[in-house]
């Protein structure tokens, strides 16, 4: 089979989550279809000649422009159907393009990957499309959040979305979610569209089983790149109300905040001698298996936390929020600890760092939890299955 896949991200090196999800999507796909990319790529992607390297046969990319908000485009996005950030990060490059790969039944079927890309399907013509990973939660969660002007906005911005995707999500023969909370909030918006199959993020088990150093007593890791509200938020929170009390506990607690740093004024942070920030890792494994416990005190976001899956992977416990863990079959005192109060997070903290034995019971525990639901050789054939499925289906669907 020929598959089209159409990303917002150029995924090599997949150094953040989308990348290392549709990297992997990709190469379990290639292990049995060709698979041609058209990707966004960033200021700084380096994209070889052809697709050298990668699973794909072939790789084209056009550089992203991110969303404006005060640009003329943004501004007649007041007006259009589309919600504003879809009107103006819109590539009439890219869409050249796919309409240029397109043309003739030239592929099986066309994968459109993330919420930005579902534009493009319209220029795909009568092909059979599947969308891959449609996360709505954050823009939900805005509504929530914030000034009440603040709260209006995206009250506004969710309306249109919602109305956007009950026009768009007819047009493809099934759409992916990472987990059962994100497909409600899915049917939610789209109450009409059924044809919504979780599959859940996963890492590749066995790229995470060197050994790379042993843990350091009292190390802490915060993985995730700053510039991303709700990672500054939860690691604000966490440095205001959670880390003076589990310093006072044990005062050679350390924490390591690893992650993209652009754009982000560290100094807006409580400032701490026990806090290091590492920026940008080209590969974060060896910071993160090297610390004692990794902590996601998440209160905002949506999606599933590939740092938690990543933590387990690796052999190291998590302590998490209940909005972090969201999306991940993990039990409380079996393969993770859960804790929504400062106090809660202090005392679970505290408690993997005072105890080798709670710390390699976690451990053990977040590592089977992984090799048996979210190893990509698990959760691949269950994708490849969906593919199938979808591309050999008489019904393609039109816009309402």
């Amino acid at each position: 089979m020929r598959i089209l896949f159409l990303s917002r991200w150029y995924p090599y090196p997949a150094n953040n989550g989308s990348k290392l999800r549709i990297a992997n999507v990709v190469k379990h796909l290639a292990r049995e279809h060709d698979v041609d990319l058209l990707a966004f790529r960033q200021q700084d992607d380096v994209v070889p000649q052809g697709a050298i390297g990668t699973p794909c046969t072939r790789i084209h990319t056009v550089p992203y422009r991110g969303f404006r908000r005060s640009s003329a485009r943004s501004m007649a996005g007041f007006v259009a159907r589309r919600p504003r950030f879809l009107v103006d990060t819109f590539s009439a490059e890219l869409a050249h393009l796919v309409q240029e790969h397109t043309r003739g039944d030239a592929y099986d079927l066309v994968i459109v990957s993330e919420l930005d890309m579902v534009p493009y399907v319209e220029m795909v013509g009568r092909t059979p499309a599947l969308l891959e990973e449609l996360e709505i939660t954050t823009h939900l969660d805005a509504t929530q959040c914030g000034s009440g002007l603040q709260r209006g906005r995206a009250t506004l911005t969710w309306l249109k979305l919602s109305a956007y995707l009950r026009r768009t999500l007819p047009r493809f023969g099934a759409c992916t979610v990472v987990s059962e909370h994100e497909q409600r909030n899915v049917r939610r918006a789209a109450p009409g569209y059924d044809r919504i199959r979780v599959v859940p993020n996963a890492v590749d088990l066995a790229s995470y089983l060197q050994e790379y150093g042993e843990p350091v007593p009292g190390r802490l890791v915060f993985a995730g790149g700053l510039g991303y509200q709700p990672n500054f938020d939860g690691l604000r929170h966490f440095l205001t109300d959670v880390l003076p009390d589990v310093q006072r506990r044990r005062p050679d607690v350390h924490l390591h905040v690893t992650g993209s740093l652009t754009g982000v004024s560290v100094s807006a942070l409580p400032q701490s001698p026990n806090v290091t920030y590492t920026g940008y890792l080209d590969d974060v494994r060896p910071a993160m298996a090297t610390s004692w416990a990794s902590i996601v005190p998440l209160r905002h976001g949506g999606g599933t936390r590939l740092k938690i899956l990543e933590s387990m992977a690796l052999g190291v416990p998590v302590i998490s929020t209940s909005k972090g863990v969201e999306g991940i079959d993990a039990v409380h005192g079996e393969h993770i600890l859960i804790a929504d109060t400062p106090a809660d997070l202090a005392e679970q903290v505290a408690a993997v760092l005072d105890s080798p034995r709670l710390r390699a019971r976690l451990a053990e525990g977040g590592r089977a939890l992984v090799r048996a639901r979210y190893d990509w050789e698990a959760v691949g054939p269950t994708l490849r299955a969906l593919v199938e499925q979808v591309a050999t289906s008489d019904a393609v669907g039109s816009y309402a």
